[in-house]
């Protein structure tokens, strides 16, 4: 075996300069076994003689190309010169820079495409500042848009500068306030002189069904929970919350099974837990006592947002089902099951889910629970949770999250974008790479939030992207900003994608 060993005063890999240059190895080596012997060029080319340095000036159409029995094997990345091309008569430029020159010509302004490149472009802005982030409301609420969510959050505002709508509103604030009354929620008490006074505020929303239809207006008073203090309003507050795998597990079991599905939600589900510590809250807005509008309610039982509430709710459920003969599943307590486990029950708060192939056992316990709860049933829902239901003849379901997708658009103004058929574009890495201007940080990281729980429970299609966009959310840039849009736009054309069981 013999071993030829080429060496030369410099590497290829430290070149500055192509190395397809026309000079021959200044000294050649043959070592084996045998002994050594000099490398013989071919003779019908005699070698040039060695230079000690190349001239870098030489022109490149004076170039030879060294024969291939001495020529050595050059990595893949070694640049290799090339004959000058002709001469461009375009460069690019990146999207964020304004033109050197402006387009100019008899071709109206409403057949130009406008670009964020044109000074002069009609794009919508999005707010500067993180309060007006969170109220970013691109729907008509009379109109035809506002039959897309299932559960549709409206300001008291706005729904108060609509003359039509405001008895509905009304209405429901009434019924909420009679629900409170009729629960002993508060005791009035004039305003104590030693302790806090937390106050409140309406939250309402429109309740709709699986095909948009409106079904009722929701209001519901709650309290500002930020402003209880520690160890004086509440103690503890932890509260296990029922995971997206448990459901899906369940939903799964049940499809390959063919068991019975049914769904319950408690109403008012908080006011039945516990006080644990003296709080005291101002009157409902709107419904103050004649001649008592200072005094105050001393709560009797917990209002939504307060502290220890979500706790308390889940205690006095736990207590609840061990009567009716339930047990909590000790890897998750959200869990729970009857001793020979025919029935399991999936709580997410005040949500219940319930699977078994016992029609008559299923009935026996919601008659159970509607003795200490007052509880809506529907079998086999079409809604849960953010979830939509759609079941078919031979037992399957399809879930999605086609309403939450549509609050995504609207929320930043891409219901109307046109679809694309991919959720990132192909030079992405390019795109996240590029320097561009800095973009509003609590927008991009909105954006983000609110993809990756959409990836998380129905879209795995999107996880690649949400990933690898979620790395640049502490300094967002423009152009990373432009890859978020292109998912949304992604996201316009496939709103109705999710996980189908079979």
């Amino acid at each position: 075996m013999v071993l030829s060993v080429i060496s030369r005063e410099y590497s290829p890999t430290t070149l500055k300069f192509p190395y397809n240059f026309p000079s021959a190895p200044s000294k050649t080596i043959t070592s084996s076994n045998n002994g050594t012997t000099p490398l013989e060029s071919p003779p019908s080319t005699p070698p040039p003689p060695p230079r000690d340095k190349p001239s870098a000036k030489l022109s490149p159409q004076r170039r030879t190309t060294p024969p291939p029995e001495i020529r050595p094997s050059l990595p893949r990345d070694t640049p290799v010169l090339t004959q000058p091309a002709a001469k461009k008569g375009y460069a690019y430029v990146p999207a964020h820079e304004p033109p050197k020159k402006q387009i100019r010509g008899d071709v109206g302004k409403e057949n130009i495409v406008t670009t964020s490149r044109q000074p002069h472009s009609q794009k919508i802005q999005l707010p500067d500042t993180a309060e007006d982030v969170g109220h970013i409301y691109c729907v008509a609420y009379d109109g035809p848009d506002n039959e897309l969510l299932l559960n549709e959050t409206v300001p008291v505002k706005t729904a108060f500068n609509n003359p039509s709508k405001i008895s509905n509103w009304q209405a429901a604030m009434q019924k909420e306030y009679d629900s409170l009354h009729a629960n002993h929620t508060g005791t009035f008490v004039p305003p104590p002189g030693d302790d806090k006074v937390i106050g409140g505020v309406w939250i309402l929303s429109k309740k709709k069904n699986e095909f948009g239809d409106l079904l009722w207006y929701k209001a519901r008073w709650v309290v500002f929970g930020n402003h209880q203090e520690y160890m004086q309003h509440y103690f503890n507050t932890y509260a296990s919350v029922a995971r997206n795998e448990l459901f899906k597990s369940m939903l799964s079991l049940a499809v390959t099974h063919l068991l019975l599905v049914f769904q319950f939600d408690v109403k008012t589900a908080f006011l039945y837990g516990k006080m644990d510590a003296p709080v005291y809250v101002a009157q409902v807005e709107g419904f103050e006592e004649p001649g008592r509008e200072k005094w105050v309610w001393r709560l009797n039982k917990l209002l939504y947002s307060t502290k220890q509430a979500p706790r308390q709710w889940q205690k006095h459920l736990v207590a609840t089902l061990g009567q009716i003969g339930f047990t909590s599943s000790p890897l998750d307590e959200s869990l729970f099951y009857n001793a020979d486990c025919s029935v399991m029950l999936h709580m997410h708060v005040e949500d219940g889910f319930l699977v078994s192939n016992d029609r008559a056992k299923v009935l026996r316990v919601l008659d159970d629970v509607q003795l200490h709860y007052k509880i809506k049933i529907k079998e086999r829902p079409s809604q849960h949770l953010s979830y939509t239901l759609n079941w078919k003849e031979d037992g399957s379901v399809h879930v999605n999250q086609a309403d939450f997708t549509q609050k995504i658009l609207q929320d930043f103004c891409m219901d109307k974008s046109n679809p694309v058929r991919a959720p990132v574009p192909t030079d992405l890495h390019q795109i996240v790479a590029s320097e561009s201007p800095m973009f509003h940080q609590k927008t991009y990281q909105k954006a983000l939030g609110m993809l990756n729980y959409l990836a998380l429970h129905t879209r795995p299609d999107i996880t690649f992207a949400t990933n690898l966009l979620s790395q640049f959310t502490s300094k967002p840039t423009v152009a990373q900003w432009g890859a978020v849009k292109h998912l949304l736009c992604y996201l316009k054309g496939t709103e109705n994608i999710g996980i189908q069981y079979y």
